[in-house]
């Protein structure tokens, strides 16, 4: 890598990067986060995924999330790469770019079984959850690039289109939820010192965690996306506390990611303080109910999470009409990516351990009038 590029910047505006980085300046701390994330993915060495793969597979996730400039970047980057892909069978190589395109496209339907085929094909539980942080950083990443061009005045590369039809599964409640890994989470008790001390600064309850014990596996990946993530919602000023955890409690809605709304949705409860706000967003995210900048809100976040190939500087002007500043539209564009990674992270690694069967999912259709559900 190239010493200071900063990716995003350079792939929103390779001519003049200052543009995108005078935009983000407010949000340094999420930008210097986001490019240790990408260091740590594509740069350390261990594990049996070659950096060639997993620029390949970055570029497949970018493609796939609408991103064809940011796709073009890491596809560049897989031609120059110097490390060895001897040890890459066909299969292993087929089983790694196939997973990516399922959880890129449709992290709600990954299975155990999915998981334990990528075992099959020759990858270790570091190399897993290695490839399952690239994917869901890359989503996080490709959005990023999506709102900053937006930002930057960039259309949308197709005419405007309506709101993408919702599939809500039914279920998501503000009740806290258990999670259950499909992979083996860390033993506490053989733990390196780095491991314990990722999982102390991840949170005070990371060592009962499935969750962190599993995503511990690559300490280092772990530590720089749990810095992305609390720069991300913790930030001081800007967006409010109550419009991030609302926009977080909607994507995971529509991503169909009940564990994350469960937590999101207690958060919102406990901010704004009420619960028809939560319990609203988790039956419809469309809601007629909602204000105009709750709708607002809404709206951008399900556009950037289920169509980024047509988002655009368009699909900032509801927003701008009610007042709401670029430096909060920054904000926005961060946690419905960061999101996007959050869960795909949770949905393709384990599932919730105390809900019951999850029946078809409600369609949900946004028309002039209103809403109509099918």
């Amino acid at each position: 890598m190239e010493e200071h590029l900063d990716v995003v910047n350079h792939v929103v505006m390779p001519g003049d990067m200052r543009i995108p980085g005078m935009l983000r300046q407010p949000r340094q701390k999420i930008a210097e986060s986001m490019q240790a994330s990408y260091a740590a993915l594509f740069e350390e060495s261990r594990g049996s995924l070659s950096q060639s793969l997993r620029f390949n597979a970055a570029s497949d996730v970018a493609r796939l999330s609408g991103q064809p400039e940011l796709a073009g970047f890491y596809s560049g980057r897989a031609e120059h790469a110097q490390d060895s892909t001897a040890g890459e069978t066909v299969a292993l190589k087929e089983a790694v770019l196939s997973h990516v395109h399922g959880v890129t496209l449709h992290p709600s339907q990954r299975r155990a079984e999915d998981l334990a085929a990528l075992g099959a094909a020759g990858l270790s539980q570091y190399d897993i959850i290695t490839l399952s942080q690239l994917i869901g950083f890359v989503a996080f990443q490709s959005r990023v690039v999506t709102g900053v061009q937006a930002l930057c005045g960039h259309a949308a590369p197709t005419e405007p289109a309506p709101l993408p039809r919702l599939e809500i599964r039914p279920g998501f409640t503000a009740d806290t939820i258990e999670w259950s890994s499909w992979l083996s989470p860390l033993d506490i008790e053989s733990a390196s010192a780095e491991q314990l001390a990722v999982l102390d600064e991840s949170g005070p309850s990371a060592r009962q965690s499935p969750y962190y014990l599993t995503l511990v596996h690559n300490a280092k990946v772990l530590q720089k996306r749990s810095e992305t993530y609390n720069a991300v919602m913790y930030a001081p000023g800007g967006l409010s506390r109550v419009d991030r955890e609302m926009s977080a409690l909607v994507v995971s809605v529509v991503n169909g990611c009940h564990y994350c709304a469960s937590v999101h949705a207690q958060r919102l409860n406990q901010l704004s303080r009420r619960t028809d706000l939560s319990a609203t967003v988790m039956a419809d995210p469309l809601a007629a109910s909602l204000t105009p900048k709750e709708r607002a809100v809404s709206e951008f976040a399900i556009r950037l999470t289920l169509a980024a190939d047509a988002f655009g500087c368009n699909d900032l002007s509801a927003l701008r009409d009610l007042g709401v500043s670029d430096a909060e539209i920054l904000d926005l564009i961060h946690v419905v990516a960061i999101f996007g990674w959050a869960n795909r992270l949770m949905l393709t690694l384990g599932q919730p351990a105390n809900l019951h069967a999850i029946a078809p999912a409600a369609t949900i259709e946004a028309t002039a009038g209103g809403v109509n559900h099918g």
